[in-house]
């Protein structure tokens, strides 16, 4: 809908009021959870970052399993060991 909204022009300005009062209208709650989709998608990615340092920095002291990485961090310990299995 944005690049509908951003990218269709027309010759006549009040075809293109119509136009893009239409385009507002169609379903503005499915172009403002696209929206709110594309923020999640960034924060979980953030959050796996920080999760990965921190595993990184974990698996770097010699006195930690990876089950207690896991519990430390609040992963899986599938996640700990795709972490020390990418580390290489």
């Amino acid at each position: 809908m944005v690049f509908l909204e951003s990218y269709v022009l027309f010759d006549d300005p009040e075809m293109n009021r119509i136009f893009i009062e239409q385009v507002r209208s169609y379903d503005k709650n499915n172009v403002m959870d696209i929206m709110e989709f594309v923020k999640q998608e960034a924060r979980e990615e953030g959050r796996m970052q920080k999760e990965t340092s921190v595993v990184l920095n974990l698996l770097a002291q010699p006195n930690f399993s990876d089950e207690q990485i896991a519990d430390i961090v609040g992963v899986t310990v599938a996640f700990v060991e795709e972490v020390r299995k990418n580390k290489k």
